[in-house]
C-alpha cells in the first residue's frame, strides 16, 4: 500500500513538473516553441508564469497538495478550514505566490478575502476553476472505494476555503476517487467506472452553477482515448479542441480523467499532458496522480523520482507515513457475508488411508462443527471483524448439534429451513496430518433466492463464497444474490471439487472479478498446466483479479497487477490440515477489511494458518489465534 501512495505522490509531482514549461500555452503556441516535449525542462523565459521554475521543479498544484497535507497532519486529519488557510498562506507568502502569478484565479480572491477577515463564499459558490481538484489527489489515498459519500464530504470539507461550488467539489471528488479506485484495483476501467460514480452526489454538495456535466465530458474523452488508441496526436489534438484543456473544471478534470485512461502509466502520461498545451501542470498533476496510485513508486523510473527529490529538496517518505497510517484507521471496512455450509464434521484419526476390501482401526475419534464457511467465520470472530455466517441451518439430528455448537461458540445463521437436515463430513487424518473428506450432502446445497431477503447487504462491502455450495443445486441462487450486489468485493475458494462445478456457473461468477484463493492442485488441474505461474496468469486473466495459491510449506504465491510474489510461509509442526486453507482465506479477508495490502493480509494468514494446522481440527482457541497473530520469526 505504501508503495502506491508513494506513486500517488511522486505521480502528481512528475506530473506537474512535466507540465510546467508550456503552463497556460495554446496547444498551437506549445508545438511552435517546443515542438515535442520529451523530458523535463526550464521554465519558459517567454511564460510569465513558468520563468521562474528550474526542471524538475513542481507548481502551486504540488506545493498547495502538500500543504494541505501538513494542515491535514497537524489536525489529526480533521479538516479545519481555519487551519488550512492559514498554512495556504504562510506558503504563498513564503513563494510570494500573489506577486509572482502562482495561485489561481479562484484561489487569489478567496485568500486575499481570508487575510481580510471576510467570508469568501460568495465568491467561492460561483467559482468554476480547477483549483481544488488540482490539489486533491492524495485525498484519495485516504479512502476506499466503498466510502464514496466519506470521500465526497472530505473533498468538500477540504475544498471549502476557496472553492465550494457543485462543479469544483463534484470534480475534485472525482479525482480523489479516480486516486482511490486506481490504488485499490490498479484497472482503468474500474477508475473511470468508480470516478464517474461520485458525480451525483457530489454535485449535491456545492452551489448551483450553470456548469456542463463532468460525466458526459469524461465518457466522450474515454471514447477519443478508445478511437485514438493507436495515435497520441491525434488523441491530444481531440482532447484540447473536443474537451477543451483550460482552467475550468469541466474541461481540465475530464482531459485529465482521459489521459489517465489512455496511458495509465506515470511518465508517459506527464509527457501526454505536458505536449497538450492548456493548463498542462495542473491536468499532468491530476492524471499522473491517478496513474502513480495504480503503478506504484517502483514502476516509476528511478532517474524521474531523484529529480523531483533534487529539484524541490523533498522526499515524501513522511507525508506517506501518515497517509497509510490514516488510510488504515480510515479504512476499515464494513464486514463480509460468508456465504457457505456449518456441518457436523466427524474427524477419523488413522495411520493411513485403506485400500479397498481392507479394515483399518480408528486411534482416535471427535465431533465437531466444520465447513468451509464456518471455519472462516470463526477467524473473522477472532479478528473482531463485523461478518454474518450465512449458512442454512436444517431440522434433525446433525442441525440439532450444528445449532447447539454455534450457540456456545457465539455464532449464528439467519437461515432457518425445515424438513431437511444438515450434511455431515468424515475427515480421515492420516499420521502425517494430510486428510481426506467424504461428505455426505444435506440443507447446505440447496441455497433458495428467498432466503437472501434477510441480509442487510449495505452492512457489507465483501462477500466470502466456497466451491461447495456453488457446485450444488443452490449455486444458481448463489450467483444470482452476487450478480445483484456487484459492489462487494468477491472471495471465492473453489476447493477441491473445482473442476467439477459447472464452466458456466464458473464463467458467470468470473465476470463478478473474484479474488481466487486456492491450493497448488486445485491451480494446476483446473488450469491445465503444471506451472503455477502460469495457472496463476491463468486464473488472473479468467477473473481480471488477484490470485492466491497456497504452497503448503513453500508459502504462497501472490499474482497481483502483474506480478509475481512468494510469501514465506511459518513453519509449524503438522499435527492435522482440516481447515488450515479456511483460515488462511479468512484471515486474508479479515486484513484486507482492516485496510492492508495483500501481501501483509498474507503475512499475517500465514502465520494463522500454521497454528490451525499444528493442533487437532480446524479451530483454534483466542490465546492461540493472539499468539499466531503476534508472532512475526
Amino acid at each position: 500500500m505504501k508503495n502506491h501512495i508513494l506513486g500517488t505522490l511522486y505521480g502528481m509531482a512528475i506530473g506537474d513538473a512535466m507540465g510546467m514549461p508550456p503552463e497556460l500555452w495554446s496547444r498551437k503556441r506549445c508545438l511552435e516553441y517546443y515542438g515535442k516535449i520529451t523530458d523535463f525542462l526550464d521554465g519558459c523565459p517567454e511564460n510569465i508564469i513558468s520563468y521562474q521554475y528550474k526542471a524538475g521543479q513542481f507548481t502551486d498544484d504540488t506545493s498547495q497538495a502538500l500543504t494541505i497535507l501538513d494542515s491535514l497532519i497537524e489536525t489529526d486529519f480533521i479538516p479545519n478550514s481555519q487551519n488550512i488557510a492559514t498554512h495556504i498562506l504562510e506558503w504563498a507568502e513564503k513563494e510570494h505566490a500573489f506577486e509572482n502569478n502562482i495561485l489561481g484565479p479562484t484561489s487569489k480572491v478567496a485568500l486575499k478575502l481570508f487575510q481580510e477577515g471576510k467570508s469568501a463564499k460568495e465568491f467561492s459558490d460561483e467559482s468554476v476553476s480547477n483549483g481544488a481538484a488540482m490539489r486533491i489527489a492524495p485525498i484519495g489515498t485516504l479512502f476506499s472505494t466503498t466510502q464514496k459519500e466519506e470521500l465526497c464530504r472530505y473533498v468538500a470539507a477540504v475544498s471549502s476555503v476557496t472553492h465550494t461550488s457543485d462543479i469544483t467539489l463534484a470534480g475534485a471528488s472525482m479525482i480523489a476517487m479516480a486516486v482511490a479506485s486506481a490504488l485499490e484495483y490498479h484497472d482503468r476501467e474500474k477508475m473511470i467506472e468508480d470516478a464517474l460514480s461520485v458525480e451525483e452526489y457530489a454535485m449535491n454538495l456545492g452551489a448551483s452553477t450553470p456548469s456542463p456535466s463532468l460525466g458526459a465530458r469524461t465518457k466522450l474523452g474515454i471514447l477519443l482515448a478508445q478511437t485514438y488508441a493507436n495515435d497520441e496526436t491525434a488523441f491530444l489534438e481531440n482532447i484540447y479542441n473536443v474537451i477543451g484543456a483550460g482552467v475550468n473544471t469541466s474541461e481540465s478534470v475530464p482531459a485529465a480523467l482521459a489521459i489517465a485512461y489512455y496511458s495509465f502509466d506515470v511518465r508517459k502520461c506527464a509527457l501526454l499532458c505536458a505536449n497538450l498545451g492548456g493548463d498542462t501542470d495542473t491536468i499532468g498533476a491530476m492524471a499522473a496522480a491517478i496513474c502513480g496510485a495504480a503503478q506504484g513508486l517502483s514502476e516509476i523510473p528511478e532517474k524521474d523520482i531523484a529529480l523531483i527529490q533534487k529539484s524541490n529538496q523533498i522526499d515524501f517518505t513522511k507525508i506517506c507515513r501518515c497517509n497509510h497510517q490514516k488510510k488504515g484507521a480510515n479504512q476499515m471496512g464494513k464486514g463480509c457475508i460468508v456465504i457457505g455450509a456449518a456441518m457436523l464434521d466427524i474427524v477419523m484419526e488413522i495411520d493411513r488411508i485403506p485400500k479397498s476390501g481392507t479394515d483399518v482401526y480408528a486411534k482416535g475419534q471427535s465431533m465437531m462443527v466444520g465447513g468451509c464457511a464456518y471455519n472462516v467465520a470463526d477467524i473473522l470472530k477472532h479478528f473482531g471483524v463485523n461478518y454474518t455466517l450465512f449458512a442454512p441451518i436444517g431440522t434433525g439430528m446433525y442441525a440439532d448439534f450444528i445449532r447447539k455448537e454455534l450457540k456456545k461458540a457465539g455464532h449464528e445463521s439467519p437461515v432457518h429451513c425445515e424438513n431437511s437436515d444438515n450434511g455431515y463430513c468424515l475427515c480421515m487424518v492420516e499420521a502425517d496430518g494430510e486428510r481426506t473428506f467424504l461428505t455426505v450432502p444435506g440443507i447446505e446445497c440447496h441455497f433458495q433466492e428467498e432466503w437472501f431477503s434477510s441480509l442487510a447487504v449495505d452492512s457489507y462491502d465483501s462477500v466470502y463464497v466456497s466451491g461447495y455450495e456453488l457446485e450444488g443445486d443452490g449455486g444458481d441462487a448463489i450467483l444470482n444474490f452476487l450478480e445483484s450486489n456487484q459492489e462487494l468485493t468477491v472471495y471465492y475458494a473453489p476447493g477441491p471439487r473445482i473442476t467439477y462445478i459447472d464452466p458456466k456457473k464458473l464463467k458467470r461468477l468470473y465476470a463478478l472479478h473474484p479474488v481466487m484463493h486456492l491450493n497448488e492442485l486445485e491451480a494446476l488441474t483446473s488450469t491445465n498446466t503444471d506451472d503455477i505461474t502460469q495457472a496463476a496468469e491463468i486464473l488472473s486473466k479468467s477473473t481480471g483479479n488477484t490470485v492466491l495459491i497456497t504452497l503448503g510449506k513453500q508459502g504462497v504465491h501472490l499474482f497481483e497487477n502483474g506480478t509475481h510474489a512468494l510469501v514465506s510461509s511459518k513453519q509449524a509442526t503438522v499435527v492435522d490440515t482440516i481447515g488450515a486453507g479456511d483460515s488462511h482465506i479468512g484471515s486474508v479477508i479479515a486484513m484486507r477489511t482492516m485496510g492492508h495490502s495483500f501481501l501483509e493480509a498474507i503475512s499475517t494468514a500465514n502465520r494463522i494458518a500454521a497454528k490451525v494446522v499444528s493442533v487437532k481440527g480446524p479451530i483454534i482457541t483466542t490465546e492461540e489465534f493472539e499468539n499466531a497473530k503476534q508472532d512475526e520469526t
